[in-house]
């Protein structure tokens, strides 16, 4: 690859690109070890002081630089900064924005008198231009208190160098506000000209919503203006989101009619080629990042798996970067947008570090292309997974900045991005996800035995989903003891379960654990899963299924969201309230499977006819083999907070019904201390006046009444295994490595307290640092949520290491192909017998294959 970017020509039109949210990257690369050269070198040119998050970042036809962050930690308060560059980014001047104090109000005075402010004025999105000007939007909330309702009105401002104030007043603005409606600015570009393209979203009048003719699609409006007057230049009847513009072009991803080109003149149709429908749609699905086109038309995603080109003539994307390489790589960090210098071999990215949530602090980094650069050295590591992970990309970010000479290549079984996507939170089981080529784990699994057995296969295996005891048996991994020895941080009760001999062959990044909330003093009582059992069959029944009716009066919905969803005194709550057969199987699944299934050995029918009983045991108690409730689900996501929503875990619908009061305890496959606070956020709302929320008994009664506070506790979820738990991301050497101290090195990095103590979305850290790291946070909120009334669940981590026994590797194969006969016996299709039958055979295959 040679001065690629000497062909992306003029591109003074793309200022600034759409704002971009951080993807996940897909893996590739087939080792090697010859050295090449040409690669873009990374600078970080940030301007010294520049804190907060980049909330517009724009290159000029001249080169400069402008941009502006908005920082909301809390030693900040609320302000912005606005830096200004002629030189590429080497000096910086910062620019006044003490003009944006007359939009920042404190109205914590109306609100801890419990009172609404009847005016509340704010900022929205900021363009700085080419002249120094800045465009500005400003919001203005007007509150009725007779009415309690909320009137908005957004309007759009430019301001001088000088600070002088003036309206950028457009037609459309003003026809809103004659009429009650409002205005909201959706994507801003500048093009050649001096002119600016605007998408606007008009938001209606009361009178308008309330008119049965009142034409939907008219809220959605796109224009190009003469960027000083506010003068429309012309109007494009398109809707949509993606936009990009090249010297003459502008190009649009409209919902209906796919991407249009448009001639930048006039806004006439453009003949302009384009990519294929399918490429041009990687790019609209490509919304974790940021795109642009160039003056040939070809197309450039800028993800954090790095830069991909996309011509006029291509069936697939070219690699031009890739981010495993690079600072915006890394899961830390989210790309909000890029620039590029015309003529120029480089560009400049702005990116912001999404692990503090309070601040979002961004960065500056110049990308410039040098010929001599080692873009692939003689020391190669490679590293495979089934499938892309947060987590390994994060270890091979910290591995590269402290191995920056050595070339690392990250593959992987199934491509999540092949249609430009995001990177899925979790992993089916069976065939890949976005690229689906209909390949199944047992076909890659098969491709890599065969590659392990010539000796060309990956130095390192990240066994998510591989057969790590079968892997032991072969030979393949080799001992890690010597890695972990001294390794006085590691949680040893996770660890030492996996020591064969004195040697161990595969080691745990992260755990979950299946888990049981209930009342203190009370779910300590159901421990042993026979009790567990009875205590269910001796309880009263799940609620009868009510099927809702949008066309119900008032008082009906209000007595159907009591009996379905508000809370229930104590004698009348379930044990366990499943929503579904499914879900059901899933709860008892998670703490039985390590009794039922072992790579070594297959299955323990035994066991297995044990499992079966005890899921239509509870089925029958709760009837749920009736058609209607087979397969409902009323759980949810949680977002964690330290990755900026980007790791997500289940919530289980036994575990909601438990933090709405509905049961006395609730399961979950607990690997976050965000399912922990979010237990805590709902059983505090649960208890304070709301129709969702209300003892049912007396309604009169619970319209002034809070319900007492509750003292959640958890212990291990019962089952046939004892203290089972499930090792993630089990990572091993293979002993056919040609490197094996960086492939050891590669393993400390991914225990190291850089990795470790970010919650990527694969279970608790396994080093005491970062477990301590992580509750550290999660008290820290603690305090925080403490102020408004809201009690976090104490969680002694240290006693729930204590009750883990039984790890269990294992993928979803597994778990989505016995269900169907446990839900055939469930449903009396089948016997008991026949089920264990039909699953062994079902099963044998999959096991021999792992031997």
């Amino acid at each position: 690859m040679m001065k690629r970017m000497k062909r992306i020509g003029s591109l003074l039109l793309c200022a600034l690109l759409a704002l971009g949210l951080f993807a996940a990257c897909g893996g590739g690369g087939n080792g090697g070890g010859n050295v090449t050269y040409g690669r873009y070198v990374e600078e970080d040119i940030s301007p010294e002081g520049m804190r907060g998050y980049p909330q517009s970042f724009v290159m000029f036809s001249d080169g400069s630089l402008d941009l502006i962050t908005s920082d909301w930690s809390e030693d900040a308060g609320s302000s912005y900064l606005r830096w200004r560059s002629t030189d590429g980014g080497a000096n910086w001047q910062q620019m006044d924005m003490s003009w944006t104090e007359q939009y920042i109000n404190d109205y914590s005075e109306y609100y801890e008198r419990g009172e609404t402010p009847p005016e509340e004025i704010s900022l929205g999105s900021m363009y700085p231009l080419e002249s120094g000007d800045v465009l500005f939007q400003v919001y203005t909330w007007k509150y009725d208190a007779s009415a309690d309702f909320y009137s908005s009105l957004s309007e759009l401002y430019r301001i001088t160098p000088d600070g002088t104030i003036t309206p950028f007043s457009i037609a459309e603005i003003e026809e809103a506000k004659a009429g009650g409606g409002n205005v909201h600015v959706q994507n801003m570009l500048t093009l050649p000209g001096g002119r600016l393209f605007l998408s606007l979203y008009i938001e209606p009048s009361q009178a308008q919503m309330n008119d049965p003719s009142f034409d939907w699609n008219s809220t959605e409006r796109m224009a190009v203006y003469d960027v000083l007057s506010g003068e429309k230049i012309y109007d494009l009847p398109y809707r949509g989101w993606n936009v990009f513009a090249n010297s003459t072009t502008l190009f649009i991803n409209d919902y209906e009619k796919g991407f249009q080109a448009i001639n930048i003149a006039d806004g006439s149709p453009s003949t302009a080629p384009m990519p294929s429908e399918e490429m041009m749609m990687r790019i609209a699905n490509s919304w974790q990042g940021s795109s642009f086109v160039d003056d040939e038309n070809n197309f450039y995603m800028v993800t954090a798996r790095g830069m991909d080109k996309i011509t006029v003539e291509a069936t697939e994307p070219e690699k031009v970067m890739d981010g495993l390489n690079y600072t915006y790589g890394s899961p830390l960090y989210s790309i909000n947008s890029v620039a590029f210098s015309p003529g120029d071999d480089s560009m400049v990215m702005a990116v912001y570090d999404n692990q503090n949530y309070e601040s979002l602090t961004g960065r500056l980094l110049r990308y410039v292309w040098d010929d001599d650069a080692v873009a692939t050295s003689d020391n190669v590591l490679r590293v495979y997974s089934l499938y892309d992970n947060y987590s390994v990309r994060l270890g091979l970010s910290e591995f590269k900045r402290q191995n920056p000479d050595v070339t690392v290549q990250y593959e992987t079984a199934f491509d999540p991005y092949a249609d430009g996507g995001a990177m899925p939170m979790s992993r089916g089981g069976g065939t890949s996800g976005g690229g689906d080529t209909g390949m199944t784990e047992e076909d890659a699994l098969r491709a890599l035995n065969t590659e392990l057995l010539n000796g060309t296969g990956p130095d390192v295996l990240i066994l998510d989903g591989l057969p790590v005891e079968s892997f032991i048996e072969k030979g393949i991994l080799e001992d890690l003891a010597g890695v972990l020895d001294g390794n006085g941080d590691l949680l040893q009760p996770l660890v030492a379960p996996m020591y064969q001999d004195g040697k161990i062959y595969a080691v745990p990044t992260n755990f979950f654990v299946p888990t049981l909330f209930g009342e203190s003093g009370y779910v300590e009582s159901l421990a042993d899963f026979d009790t567990f059992l009875a205590a269910i069959k001796d309880g009263v029944g799940i609620p009868e299924y009510i099927e809702y009716d949008p066309n119900w009066a008032e008082e009906e919905m209000n007595e159907y969201y009591q009996k379905m969803y508000g809370a229930r005194p104590e004698e009348e709550q379930p044990v366990f309230y499943v929503e579904s057969l499914s879900d059901l199987f899933v709860s008892f699944y998670a703490s039985c499977a390590p009794a039922i299934f072992s790579e070594k050995t297959g299955i323990n029918r035994e066991n297995l006819a044990a499992f079966l009983q005890a899921v239509k045991d509870v089925s029958d108690r709760y009837g749920l083999a009736d058609p209607e409730m087979m397969n409902m689900y009323g759980g949810g996501m949680v977002s964690s907070f330290s990755m900026g929503g980007y790791a997500q875990y289940d919530y289980s619908s036994t575990l909601n019904r438990y933090s709405q009061r509905q049961s006395r305890v609730g399961y979950s496959r607990l690997g976050s201390y965000n399912i922990l606070q979010n237990v805590s956020y709902q059983i505090y709302y649960s208890g304070q006046n709301n129709n969702w929320g209300k003892v049912v008994d007396d309604t009169a009664q619970a319209d002034t009444e809070t319900l007492p506070a509750l003292s959640p506790a958890t212990i291990s979820m019962p089952g046939l295994a004892s203290g089972a738990y499930f090792p993630t991301l089990m990572v091993g050497v293979t002993t056919t490595t040609g490197q094996p101290e960086l492939s050891r090195a590669f393993v400390a990095a991914m225990l190291s307290e850089d990795v470790q103590k970010y919650d990527m979305g694969n279970g608790f850290p396994v080093t005491r640092s970062a477990m301590q790291y992580q509750y550290a946070n999660y008290t820290r909120r603690d305090e925080y949520m403490v102020q408004q009334g809201i009690n976090m669940i104490p969680f002694d981590y240290e006693t729930l290491l204590s009750s883990l026994e039984t790890p269990f590797y294992t993928n979803s194969y597994l778990q989505d192909v016995i269900y169907k006969p446990v839900e055939d016996f469930c449903t009396g299709n089948t016997t008991l017998e026949a089920a264990v039958d039909q699953i062994v055979s079902e099963t044998e295959l999959y096991f021999a294959e792992r031997q």
